[in-house]
């Protein structure tokens, strides 16, 4: 693997990761107890290695980010409203 394909697959990673918290708020209010604690765990540890990776990135990484984080964004939007429309 090249060094831009590992680039790539880092940002693709991390953007993944982005979206998994941001996409984390909908669970807001629906677990109880030991599983949310878990949750919210998890999404913390999710974030600090987000932001550890991020340091590391050079700017077009994380412009490269930023666009992958957008597309992953609209793709899963178009996504919800077709299994909204679905049920």
């Amino acid at each position: 693997m090249s060094d831009k394909e590992k680039q790539a697959a880092i940002c693709l990673f991390v953007a993944l990761l982005k979206t998994t918290t941001d996409y984390s708020t909908f669970l807001i209010g629906e677990l109880k107890q030991k599983p949310k604690h878990e949750f919210n765990v998890t999404i913390k540890q999710l974030d600090k290695l987000i932001a550890e990776i991020e340091k590391g990135l050079s700017k077009e990484d994380n412009e490269l980010l930023e666009s992958l984080n957008t597309e992953i964004h609209n793709y899963l939007m178009e996504v919800r409203k077709g299994v909204i429309n679905v049920q």
